[in-house]
């Protein structure tokens, strides 16, 4: 691996931490002072939408980044694969609790078939792909299809 994908995954997985660290130690701390988050959670979620056209920029930046191109292919199928899931449950043919699973097992699937190694770090940035993929088709409880941990 490169000293500038190291960067980027480095980068990539600070952040996801600092989500994790606010949404668990940070939003509660608030929210038991009174402090009105839902707007907070507003300007997040617009953040959140906008991933794919950060994507895009940092793709015109650095065009042959390996680990661009990656995050570009999970979020992709991560899309298709939640929107697969979705509709595998609504004809009955997967529960709502499997919908995850096949979600996820789409997108290793496809990244295996691409010869990219899943390791610890992808399978948390394949996780947040899909937890985005389902806020995009409008549910309000993530938990509904999102991985357990």
């Amino acid at each position: 691996m490169t000293n500038i994908e190291l960067i980027t995954w480095s980068g990539i997985l600070g952040i996801l931490a600092g989500v994790v660290i606010v949404m668990l130690v940070i939003f509660p701390i608030l929210k038991k002072r009174g402090v009105n988050i839902e707007n907070m959670l507003d300007q997040t979620k617009k953040a959140v939408d906008s991933s794919g056209e950060i994507l895009n920029v940092i793709k015109t930046t650095m065009p042959n980044n390996n680990v661009v191109n990656i995050l570009q292919i999970v979020q992709k199928w991560a899309q298709i694969a939640v929107g697969d899931a979705e509709q595998l449950y609504h004809a009955g043919n997967i529960s709502k609790e499997d919908r995850a699973k096949v979600a996820e097992s789409v997108v290793l699937n496809v990244l295996k078939e691409l010869n990219i190694e899943v390791d610890e770090s992808k399978k948390h940035l394949i996780d947040a792909a899909i937890e985005n993929a389902v806020n995009e088709l409008g549910h309000s409880n993530v938990k509904k299809i999102a991985p357990e941990k």
